[in-house]
């Protein structure tokens, strides 16, 4: 939502401003601390959010995580198998509205951004020149498709579809608000759209595999990256092919095809002396093989199972109030239970909800305007109490500086 802000005397200080807008969350450098505090899994948030996103990120944080272990041979991924992208990813190509680390150092920085809500996407260059229909960038690799945006003078995102590049003239859908100088972000990559939109990635669990054919005994065996092994011993007689080497080919080229299978064959031993052996055969004895290699893992699979024990361990807190989100008998019984007497239930079944806090953050619009007087003198003097209103509500902000952290209290409807 837009907000307007003002302050003690009512004057209006930022207007129709997303001031509660932040950039999105961007831990990738601060892997490596995040596993050594003790964190084994990593949740990545993707609602709402478009398959562009959900690929990119997650195959980038995956590539972080596999340098990581690369450089730590005492980890490993819980999990068999790798996926290998057929693109490199970078989190700034699809959807963000900039990053932040969100003080997880301790470090104060400016996380809001308070002119969009939107993704900026990745800034790719600057106007150079205008023309009929058409501008100059010192951007090089832009598509037809591609999807631009930029800030105006008055700080509001607006953007166009490109719908032609000709030598270094760029024809967009329409040049409102376009100015030499304006900084360009692409929000909008064609291509990596097109690529993110196939089949870019399969997870496959890694397979080495020895086939022998020694007087009328064929072997396949099957190895994958956790030691399981299966293996195939047939009867079959000798026959000499015509052509050794081309039999060779047909046995690495058809044993390395893993089809819809989840393997991927990594090495193939073959023995020096092999016979003739029909497609159809080798397709057989590697599907055999493969599917009892499955069907081995499957058994030796590990399932943890832990039992529901209910305990009275004394909750922290005596007393809960709306913030404890209490909504039904379920979890107002577990904290009952625990020694807790709930004295509201959730905000939203409140009938008086004026006065309540509906948000406390390390965020800080203070801070953030450069009027904190918290670390040194500020530049701005901003006289208290300062709200924010929007169409529906107005907000009183409250502002505990020994702890760090901002409060929203409900005033009620504007």
């Amino acid at each position: 939502s837009r907000y307007t802000l003002t302050d003690g005397d009512g004057n209006c200080i930022l207007s129709d401003r997303f001031l509660l807008s932040l950039k999105d969350l961007n831990l990738m450098r601060d892997i490596p601390d995040l596993i050594a505090a003790g964190i084994t899994s990593f949740k990545i948030e993707g609602r709402y959010k478009e398959i562009d996103y959900v690929k990119t990120v997650t195959a980038a944080y995956s590539r972080a995580l596999d340098a990581f272990i690369h450089s730590q041979p005492n980890y490993r991924r819980s999990s068999s198998g790798r996926s290998e992208p057929a693109f490199s990813p970078d989190p700034a190509m699809t959807f963000n509205r900039g990053f932040t680390r969100y003080f997880i150092s301790s470090q104060r920085e400016k996380i809001a951004s308070l002119d969009t809500p939107k993704s900026i996407g990745q800034p790719v260059g600057t106007v150079t020149a205008l023309g009929k229909r058409f501008f100059k960038t010192d951007c090089t690799d832009l598509k037809n498709g591609d999807g631009l945006c930029f800030f105006t003078k008055e700080r509001k995102l607006s953007g166009f579809r490109i719908e032609r590049v000709e030598n270094s003239k760029i024809f967009p859908n329409t040049m409102e608000d376009l100015g030499q100088g304006v900084i360009l972000y692409r929000n909008h990559n064609i291509a990596l759209t097109r690529m993110l939109h196939k089949v870019s990635s399969r997870r496959q669990i890694q397979v080495e595999m020895d086939f022998r054919h020694e007087g009328d005994t064929v072997h396949l065996a099957a190895t994958d990256e956790d030691g399981n092994r299966a293996e195939l011993i047939l009867t079959m007689s000798y026959e000499e092919p015509r052509d050794p080497s081309m039999a060779r080919e047909q046995v690495e080229k058809h044993l390395s095809s893993t089809g819809n299978t989840p393997f991927k064959v990594i090495k193939l031993d073959i023995s020096r002396r092999i016979g003739f052996s029909s497609i159809s055969f080798l397709n057989s004895i590697k599907r055999k093989v493969l599917a009892e290699l499955e069907r081995i893992r499957f058994e030796r699979c590990p399932r943890e199972t832990a039992a529901f024990i209910p305990n009275s361990i004394p909750y922290p807190e005596k007393q809960l109030d709306y913030r404890a989100n209490v909504l039904n008998e379920h979890a107002r019984r577990f904290y009952i239970r625990h020694g807790a007497e709930v004295l509201e239930p959730a905000f939203e079944t409140l009938s008086a909800k004026t006065g309540k806090e509906v948000m406390r953050t390390r965020y800080c619009l203070r801070y953030e305007l450069d009027a904190c007087d918290r670390l040194g003198p500020s530049r701005c003097r901003l006289k208290e109490p300062l709200r924010i209103s929007d169409q529906h509500h107005a907000y009183l902000l409250k502002f505990d500086c020994e702890a760090c952290r901002m409060s929203l209290i409900l005033l009620g409807r504007e």
